[in-house]
């Protein structure tokens, strides 16, 4: 019996310095890891980047709110939406656009210039998207010069045309082109098209006209900023903004004070318009129509104010424009 006893207190001795043993390796091993985790983060330590994180996606928490306010429906511009297969059939009108800037003998020598731009600075570029991006380096790049070549020729068309209509673009096609490009999950850092502006500069500006991309930029997005008929942009500095993509540069311009009071308006009519049986009555406010027709309703301008089928053209324009602006801001 007594040896019973000593027998199963040796084994209960040796297991529990097995245990402290096994204990005091595995204290050790953690401590190790860390200290290498350190030295590896040190030694790999990168340069920080002048281009900092900017462009990001909208948090979970927002999306799973209204999960299609924040994906384009039609057109992907930089690569979180890159490839999505109800964005495919755009890809085909971007590259036209590409091909249309390149495509002279001016700026067809700048081609090369512009792939070694971005070969430099891919890792900078990816650098500004809050993700691992996927894409391969070939894919990346093409993706960057053919998007970013479709916004600097649309631009530069537009403005040939005093920012009307566009021959290479159906009529109902600008307006959600410039909705989508608004959106921040479709984005492309500044320094990438304020490089292939500069490098595709070319005499192709209208007689007088000496615009910088930040300008031209600003005049294709004033149709969705103007707050009352008599808010104007003052595009005069526009060259001295430093806006990190499009979002941000309509961020400093319209200001911290005109943002709230777009978000007030917005919150303002989507309760007016609950408390109405039907929509369409919430424009027979006349405050309403005034601040708002005239403005988000552009391509319906000149049908008389009392005409219903604009004021129901006019209510479904308004609650797209306006909502994705709105979103966009919070996000």
């Amino acid at each position: 019996m007594a040896s019973a006893k000593l027998v199963r207190l040796a084994n209960h001795m040796s297991s529990t310095r097995k245990i402290h043993s096994t204990a005091k390796r595995m204290s050790s091993n953690w401590r190790d890891h860390m200290k290498k985790e350190l030295e590896n983060g040190h030694s790999g330590k990168q340069e920080q980047s002048h281009h900092p994180v900017c462009i990001y996606r909208v948090p979970y928490n927002m999306r799973k709110v209204e999960p299609k306010a924040y994906r384009p429906n039609n057109i992907s511009i930089g690569p979180c939406h890159h490839g999505a297969p109800h964005l495919r059939n755009m890809e085909a009108l971007k590259k036209r656009f590409y091909i249309s800037l390149f495509n002279n003998d001016a700026n067809a020598a700048k081609l090369d210039q512009a792939f070694e731009f971005l070969e430099e600075q891919e890792t900078n570029v990816r650098r500004c998207y809050n993700e691992d991006i996927k894409l391969s380096s070939d894919e990346f790049l093409q993706m960057m010069l053919v998007d970013g070549s479709f916004i600097v020729q649309l631009l530069r068309d537009l403005s040939a045309n005093e920012f009307g209509k566009v021959r290479s673009l159906s009529p109902w096609m600008l307006p959600i082109i410039r909705r989508e490009m608004i959106m921040l999950e479709n984005q492309l850092p500044m320094f990438v098209l304020s490089k292939l502006f500069e490098l595709t500069s070319v005499d192709s500006a209208p007689s007088g006209h000496n615009n910088c991309l930040q300008d031209l930029a600003l005049r294709f997005f004033y149709p969705l900023l103007q707050v009352d008929s008599d808010y104007t942009l003052d595009t005069k500095k526009a060259g001295e903004l430093r806006g990190l993509h499009f979002l941000d540069l309509l961020s400093w311009v319209v200001g911290v004070s005109t943002v709230g009071a777009l978000l007030a308006l917005y919150f303002t009519f989507i309760q007016t318009v609950c408390s109405f049986a039907d929509s369409i009555e919430a424009f027979k406010n006349q405050s309403f129509r005034s601040a708002f027709i005239d403005v988000f309703c552009i391509p319906v301008r000149g049908v008389p104010t009392n005409d219903k089928r604009k004021s129901e053209i006019c209510t479904r324009k308004f609650v797209v424009a306006l909502n994705e602006i709105a979103l966009s801001v919070i996000a």
